[in-house]
């Protein structure tokens, strides 16, 4: 299979994919990547490993012998993973295809860079510069608006941005996480929306009050233990809620 067809089949799988996708809290971030343009590979790669890859482990460690792509890919729930999983397994091959799920060990990032789908760089540096959160209080239901600025002093592969959100009291804390596929060196803005309306984590509501706010910048997935997978830099700020 061309290069060309599997761009184009995991690109429109991207889209649709992307669309059913809905992340507690948190709206959106803006990122810049390390070429300027987005890989629809990688983020694609991603979002189905992130779904799917620990049904595909266990049938992988369940079975002894699997004899096609058609055969592992056919266990999964909706004909939308069914065709990006062949697609993809087609194109590395059954073998590297079960050997990164086996290696990966959960983690979609490290499966993304086995198979080649996402870019995998040795080292990267950088710090945070700054975090801002504007309003800096408001009443439950106000849309904070979370600016991290970072500067990237060594290239960096495909990781993420983490944010922990931690409330007063006993109410728990909230993590949300974002790709992005490296950066080159230079100065960065993320931008991230955290809507106070509805449910916090397992709670359905926000609680007055302080909220701690720590971000993480990653190389390879937050936390992961993974080759080139590490913490560049974390900060943290705070937010106010009050009762309306």
């Amino acid at each position: 299979m061309s290069g060309c067809k599997l761009f184009l089949i995991l690109s429109i799988i991207a889209c649709l994919s992307q669309a059913k996708i809905t992340v507690t809290s948190i709206e959106s971030i803006d990122y810049v990547e390390a070429d300027g343009e987005s890989n629809d590979l990688c983020a694609a790669c991603f979002q189905f490993a992130g779904a799917d890859i620990n049904v595909l482990l266990n049938y992988v460690l369940d079975h002894y012998i699997i004899g096609s792509c058609e055969e592992l890919c056919g266990i999964l729930h909706t004909e939308l993973e069914k065709v990006f999983c062949n697609v993809l397994c087609d194109y590395v091959g059954i073998r590297a295809f079960i050997e990164a799920l086996i290696s990966a060990d959960l983690d979609p990032i490290y499966y993304c860079q086995l198979l080649g789908q996402c870019p995998a760089v040795a080292g990267g540096a950088g710090n945070i510069t700054s975090i801002q959160i504007l309003p800096t209080n408001g009443p439950v239901g106000t849309t904070f608006t979370v600016t991290l600025n970072f500067n990237i002093t060594q290239r960096t592969g495909t990781g993420q941005i983490g944010m922990n959100i931690t409330a007063p009291g006993n109410y728990g804390q909230n993590w949300n996480d974002f790709l992005n596929e490296g950066f080159m060196p230079g100065p960065y803005s993320a931008q991230i929306s955290i809507d106070t309306r509805g449910d916090f984590g397992e709670s359905n509501y926000w609680p007055t009050g302080n909220y701690l706010v720590q971000l993480y910048l990653c190389s390879g997935m937050c936390g992961s233990n993974h080759p080139r997978a590490f913490l560049i830099d974390s900060g943290n700020s705070t937010l106010t809620l009050t009762s309306n």
